[in-house]
């Protein structure tokens, strides 16, 4: 039932376009969809890990925070609701669009979106950062490369 990280996160703007050249161009991060009214970044072998999409309110939108599998997204469900916190299971389009196996969905106290969710979807092709970066290491070789170097 532990929340073992933050898996990725929901940014509304705006501005697209502002957000396309901040990802790739200063934060380093690989366009990996854009659409009229969506795009997503990855920065890692994920498939994504942020999502921006167009909207007149700035900021965050949501948060999702990766468990082991289903059994533990299922222990987590049930300790909220047993807590008193309303929770509702995501839809199948709902976890395509964020790249995961399933997903569950409620509101922390002071009613940010937050999603927990298993089974993140990793990409076939290396991530190809959107600037020049030296020394940039993800994945399960980063450990074994920072302790070789």
């Amino acid at each position: 039932m532990q929340l073992q990280a933050l898996g990725y996160f929901g940014v509304r703007s705006r501005d697209l376009e502002e957000w396309a050249t901040y990802g790739t161009r200063f934060l380093g991060m690989q366009l990996v969809d854009k659409s009229r009214g969506t795009l997503a970044l990855r920065m890692d072998d994920r498939k994504q890990r942020v999502i921006v999409q167009a909207d007149e309110g700035e900021g965050p939108s949501f948060y999702g925070w990766e468990v082991t599998d289903a059994a533990a997204l299922d222990a987590l469900a049930a300790h909220l609701e047993k807590s008193g916190v309303k929770v509702a299971r995501g839809t199948r389009a709902l976890a395509d669009e964020r790249r995961v196996r399933d997903l569950i969905v409620f509101s922390d106290p002071i009613g940010n979106r937050l999603e927990a969710f298993h089974g993140a979807e990793t990409a076939a092709e290396p991530f190809k950062p959107g600037r020049s970066i030296s020394g940039f290491r993800t994945g399960p070789l980063a450990a074994r490369t920072a302790s070789i170097t």
